[in-house]
């Protein structure tokens, strides 16, 4: 029944993502220059089922559900046709920024300030796909975003291979809350 659950969220993410592309294939995408860098604070919460690899058709006692947050930072990486990627970073043991993936966002409707758009992430053993909402209001000179904006997930999950060890897999949904801040918590090499 659990298995039955991941297949249609995944389905189910996978229609939307082949309604909401022909829509942002019809619209033309908004300058997002006032985003570009931007400082985020990143909360990412993974839930779902870990199946080791001597699992095969048998549940085992190393099967398990998985619940994780973590806590990262990101900076947003926009210009005037349209482009919009946030790079993602952990703080390392000395506090610097130590930089983990880029998600690429893909505009599928909206205004610069508040818009929807999709993501892709495919790295050599892990995937990842979904929707996020991204809400800004500009600062008082209006030429940045403002403190307290955020950017989220509507729906999203990850499919991992070699989690723990070869030929593992991690099946998650997945939910990102960013939120726009003054300064990283990590220190940039050259900041």
């Amino acid at each position: 029944m659990k298995n039955a659950r991941i297949v249609f969220m995944v389905m189910g993410i996978a229609f939307l993502m082949f309604v909401v592309a022909p829509v942002a294939s019809a619209q033309d995408k908004p300058g997002f220059l006032v985003w570009d860098g931007t400082f985020l604070k990143v909360k990412t919460t993974h839930k779902g089922y870990y199946y080791s690899a001597t699992t095969l058709n048998n549940l085992n006692e190393y099967d398990r559900k998985i619940s994780e947050s973590e806590s990262q930072w990101g900076i947003v990486s926009a210009d005037i046709d349209g482009n919009f990627a946030i790079a993602i970073y952990s703080q390392g043991n000395n506090k610097e920024c130590v930089s983990q993936t880029t998600i690429p966002l893909e505009y599928a409707g909206g205004s610069q300030l508040q818009f929807v758009a999709n993501f892709v992430i495919e790295e050599l053993d892990t995937y990842a796909s979904g929707l996020v909402y991204v809400n800004g209001k500009l600062d008082k000179a209006g030429t940045a975003i403002n403190q307290g904006g955020t950017i989220s997930t509507v729906a999203a999950y990850t499919l991992e291979r070699g989690f723990d060890e070869p030929l593992d897999l991690a099946a998650n949904g997945l939910t990102i809350k960013m939120t726009v801040v003054k300064e990283l918590g990590c220190t940039l090499n050259g900041m």
